[in-house]
């Protein structure tokens, strides 16, 4: 179900910490999050169990751009019932991903 890092580009990830991911699944996250975000994530890598991490897939970079952008400023939670959760860039070989949104003028 979940596939590795590699095998989406850097800027289709985005990184989720906090305690309380702490023993839940992919499946598990995925749903909670998809529950709650505004922006559908595609799937979900979460390397251990036991980990405080993860990193959510999104369907393309504007999707994952507008999440990092909306809830990295930790202005707006990601879930109530997941606390303390934050947002970083994804990072892959030393390499952190830059979310641009692009918008057209109708000018």
């Amino acid at each position: 179900m979940a596939k590795s890092c590699t095998d989406c580009g850097l800027l289709l990830q985005v990184f989720v910490g906090g305690a309380s991911l702490k023993g839940l699944t992919e499946s598990d996250v995925m749903q909670v999050m998809n529950r709650c975000s505004i922006i559908k994530c595609s799937h979900v890598f979460k390397p251990q169990k036991q980990l405080g991490f993860c990193l959510l897939h999104f369907k393309d970079k504007t999707d994952a751009a507008c999440f990092y952008h909306t809830y990295a400023s930790k202005e707006i939670p990601i879930c109530q019932s997941l606390g303390g959760l934050y947002v970083q860039e994804a990072v892959f070989n030393g390499v952190k991903a830059t979310y641009v949104i692009h918008v057209k003028s109708k000018i």
